[in-house]
């Protein structure tokens, strides 16, 4: 009930309201700041990294362990451990620290996949999966501030600053 009483209200409002239209502008651009390119590579690379980092560990576990409230345990303890790293490295680290924590996460990340591969067993996975915790706040704790900064850089370079700029409608 009260879902339709806000409804109502919204309609009335909109009713009376006195708005204009936004001018038109082009909404599908071709040309962009080579910046934003190569941001945009880094997210297409970002997206691939994780698709990995979602599925694999959870075919590991279940091929290599081989039981599911095992996979749902590894999860939880990794979710805790992941939100206390975000918090403590979200409040210690500068600005300058950013390719420092890259290059840790990586090679965190990088150490897990030689124990993965050299083990292959369920110890492996489990050492595996608690590198890939430990990677993926580093480096979305870099990567999204970088993201951040090119799409205000990007923005100070367009004729237009609206909301296009986040859907790709940086032009030169």
């Amino acid at each position: 009930m009260a879902a339709v009483v806000i409804t109502v209200i919204a309609c009335m409002t909109l009713w009376k309201g006195k708005f204009e239209n936004p001018k038109e502008t082009n909404f599908l651009y071709f040309r962009f700041n080579i910046l934003w390119k190569k941001m945009l590579w880094l997210a297409a690379l970002k997206g691939m990294v994780q698709g990995f980092l979602v599925t694999a560990p959870a075919i590991l576990v279940l091929k290599l362990v081989g039981d599911e409230g095992a996979l749902g345990l590894i999860q939880g303890v990794s979710g805790a451990l992941t939100a206390v790293l975000v918090y403590v490295l979200g409040r210690m680290a500068r600005p300058q620290d950013r390719l420092k924590i890259f290059v840790g996460g990586l090679i965190v990340f990088f150490a897990g996949t030689l124990f993965n591969g050299i083990l292959f067993s369920a110890t492996g996975v489990i050492l595996f999966v608690l590198c890939k915790v430990i990677f993926q706040p580093l480096f979305d704790l870099a990567y999204f501030p970088i993201m951040m900064r090119t799409i205000d850089a990007v923005a100070n370079c367009t004729y237009d600053r609206l909301f296009p700029g986040i859907l790709l409608g940086q032009r030169k």
